[in-house]
């Protein structure tokens, strides 16, 4: 992209005459050319993850984020890029919040992007789906359950929306989702899937290992 690489330059604020001398006239290319680069530099912000985000915090042009992103994290050599995968496949909860757990994510996600080998988001749901825990299996069970596959954001802003339940109304068990247990065991009795809703019904992730959310809390 031309405002992403730098090979659209910002026009001058003023027309030059004919002998080379700056003008009060306004340049009618300056005031488009910014809201354009303006544009681009929110798109680039707002597809990254609040740790990434705060590397080009002070950058003004969409051209010095996207070069100061490159210099940060497009140097990272192939065995960083394998250590990255390994930590993001990896990755376990444990007594970290949904919010804490998804930003760790997002955080992987995005250092692998910025270094030219981006994960798959059924790869980044697989490893939410296997590692939210009991408190969060009623959902686990409706993703499953699901026709088509659900978009990551579409996931996120599902825990996240349970995790606020949780907070306000602490329970033992996943409510969010009441009559989700009896729509798969009723799947499950109609015969339409063999092996229930968790087995046929999971598309566009990994299977879930049985045991993956033993003591996540």
């Amino acid at each position: 992209m031309p405002f992403v690489d730098g090979t659209s330059q910002c026009p001058l604020p003023f027309l030059i005459d004919d002998d080379g001398h700056l003008t009060d006239v306004i340049n009618p290319l300056f005031e488009p050319w910014i809201q354009q680069d303006q544009m681009v530099l929110s798109w680039i912000t707002s597809s990254l993850s609040p740790p990434v985000m705060h590397v080009i915090v002070k950058c003004v042009s969409a051209a010095e984020a996207w070069t100061t992103l490159q210099e940060r994290y497009a140097p990272s050599s192939h065995n960083h890029v394998i250590q990255l995968r390994g930590e993001l496949l990896n990755l376990r909860r444990g007594d970290l919040s949904i919010s804490d757990f998804l930003d760790k994510i997002n955080n992987l996600a995005d250092q692998l992007a910025l270094s030219g080998a981006p994960m798959f988001d059924a790869n980044l749901i697989a490893t939410i789906l296997n590692n939210v825990g009991p408190l969060y299996e009623n959902i686990v069970a409706f993703i499953q359950a699901r026709e088509t596959p659900i978009s990551y954001a579409a996931l996120e802003a599902l825990l996240l929306n349970a995790e606020r339940r949780h907070l306000t109304f602490p329970l033992t068990e996943d409510t969010s989702l009441p009559s989700m247990t009896a729509m798969v065991a009723n799947r499950g009795r109609s015969g339409g899937r063999s092996g229930g809703a968790r087995g046929g019904g999971r598309t566009g992730f990994l299977p879930r290992p049985h045991g993956s959310a033993a003591g996540h809390s």
